[in-house]
């Protein structure tokens, strides 16, 4: 099931601070200080639902990549499309 049913009208509730550290990272790399921000969890959770509210509230001009593994098999390769 999950969240991502829910619309982006619907509040995102209980993730306060996490989103106030993306929203931080996010900061700092558009003033140009290197920035990771790792968001890991269990399936389900809301990882992706937690970032995509994050970059909902960025302006026009940033632009934002999404990107997925590649899987072969068993194993994930996650940068294998990338030269």
């Amino acid at each position: 099931m999950g969240a991502s049913w829910l619309g982006p009208g619907v509040r995102l509730a209980g993730r306060g601070a996490e989103q106030q550290q993306l929203a931080d990272g996010l900061e700092a790399a558009a003033s140009g200080r290197p920035c990771a921000v790792v968001v890991h969890g269990e399936a389900g959770i809301g990882k992706t639902r937690l970032v995509r509210e994050a970059c909902a509230r960025l302006s026009q001009e940033t632009q934002v990549l999404w990107g997925t593994c590649v899987h072969f098999g068993e194993t994930s390769v996650p940068f294998a499309p990338l030269p």
